[in-house]
């Protein structure tokens, strides 16, 4: 219970704001599903989304429209234009409560998103299980910052 109560007092009225950033279609649309229902099996409000197919369209978007600050960031690696890790660092700098989520097939990128302070680093496949776990987590930690 008390975990829903702080959800609904963080963002007072406001959705809350997830950005997708993936190449692979089926990975965003299956990312979206998976949040929609976790929001629905919490009875949670849902989120807006801000979804991309790369990140230098991110970027742009993100630039133009200062204004619109995500709590949550889901992030591909690779994919044309600048990586995830490069995207996960500058939106990091813009705002640095962001949780940032790295999703990716590619290992090799764990020491270069840990230097910015990654939330989490999913694998793809995306888990259903494992991502309900951490988002859960990521709302948490949000709860608790927002009561600071």
């Amino acid at each position: 219970m008390w975990y829903n109560f702080s959800y609904r007092i963080m963002f007072q009225g406001d959705a809350m704001r997830i950005i997708l950033c993936d190449d692979d279609e089926q990975i965003l649309d299956q990312l979206q599903k998976y949040l929609r229902e976790y929001h629905e099996s919490a009875h949670l409000a849902q989120p807006e989304y801000a979804v991309y197919s790369n990140g230098d369209a991110l970027l742009a978007s993100e630039s133009r429209a200062s204004a619109l600050r995500a709590d949550i960031a889901f992030l591909d690696v690779e994919m044309p234009g600048r990586n995830g890790i490069n995207i996960g660092a500058l939106l990091r700098e813009k705002n640095p409560k962001i949780k940032i989520f790295i999703v990716t097939s590619y290992l090799d990128y764990l020491d270069d998103a840990m230097k910015f302070h990654v939330f989490r680093y999913l694998s793809k496949p995306i888990d259903k299980a494992r991502l309900f776990r951490n988002f859960k987590e990521a709302l948490y930690q949000i709860s608790m910052e927002a009561e600071k």
